[in-house]
């Protein structure tokens, strides 16, 4: 009785533990320090782009959101 509890016990630490391991393993390749979220209206500098409706857009000599 005494070996089934610590086996019991011991297969439920190893569960969990397993869980909390490799929930903490995601990893954003996408999005780094390097690399910034874009969003609404961010201007790449140095691309010259900027980002809107979720997608870069170039920009030109007429656009507004861009510095000149």
């Amino acid at each position: 009785m005494r070996i089934s509890r610590l086996f019991g016990a011991m297969s439920s630490l190893l569960m969990v533990s397993s869980a909390f391991m490799l929930s903490g393993c995601v990893v954003d390749r996408e999005h780094t320090v390097d690399r910034p979220v874009p969003y609404e209206g961010y201007y790449d500098h140095e691309h010259h782009r900027w980002y809107h409706e979720n997608a870069w857009v170039v920009c030109d000599v007429h656009d507004p959101h861009c510095p000149a």
